[in-house]
């Protein structure tokens, strides 16, 4: 029998049963607005943690208002997310918002900021407002003409995928630090300003 970290090795030659933990679910109430760090304003009755897969749903609005909320997996099927000024979200692993209903707003005009490790972005339902910062570490896909609005900041560090026509006229977008594969166009035309890495570059 083995617990805790163990590395298998020749000497451990064997049947083992391996057990994994599943996130678990934490969805809002319903029950209109209601703070990330409150616990109220979750079914669990407590504040997400890193390994909670959240779900806004319902038309309700959570908002974020200080610099440590987290989740495993963040779902705004039927809601809101709004991250205040100086507030932070960082999404273990996945983000997605339904395109029809799911809206975030990030910042108030000075700062504020959401990391996720994966995002596909297809409709106009994120707003990035001056000073704030959407940051994809691992694969941004672009798919739906879509745009965000607000002057802040769109920075994808790892792999990102434009799979259809991409449209840009406020803000900035950055790729500094990744690789990008524009399979459409990108129109940057209305004056969002692009940052690149030249040593990357883009494929097209």
């Amino acid at each position: 029998n083995l617990s805790g970290a163990h590395m298998l090795t020749d000497a451990d030659d064997g049947y083992y049963t391996l057990g994994f933990t599943r996130p678990a679910a934490n969805s809002n109430l319903g029950g209109g607005s209601g703070f990330w760090d409150v616990g109220a304003t979750w079914d669990s009755g407590l504040e997400p943690t890193s390994g909670d897969a959240v779900t806004i749903l319902n038309g309700d609005t959570v908002t974020s208002r200080q610099n440590d909320d987290v989740a495993f997996t963040l779902n705004i099927t039927d809601g809101t997310l709004n991250i205040n000024d100086a507030s932070s979200v960082t999404i273990g692993t996945d983000l997605f918002i339904d395109p029809t209903n799911g809206a975030l707003n990030i910042g108030g005009g000075t700062s504020g900021a959401l990391q996720a490790a994966k995002f596909t972005m297809d409709a106009n339902n994120v707003t990035i407002n001056n000073g704030a910062m959407l940051t994809v570490t691992d694969e941004l896909t672009i798919n739906g003409a879509t745009n965000f609005s607000g002057s802040g900041t769109l920075a994808a560090s790892g792999e990102t995928t434009v799979q259809t026509a991409f449209t840009q006229s406020t803000g900035s977008i950055d790729f500094s630090s990744g690789n990008a594969t524009l399979n459409a166009n990108v129109d940057l035309s209305g004056g969002a300003a692009l940052v690149s890495n030249t040593a990357r570059g883009f494929e097209l």
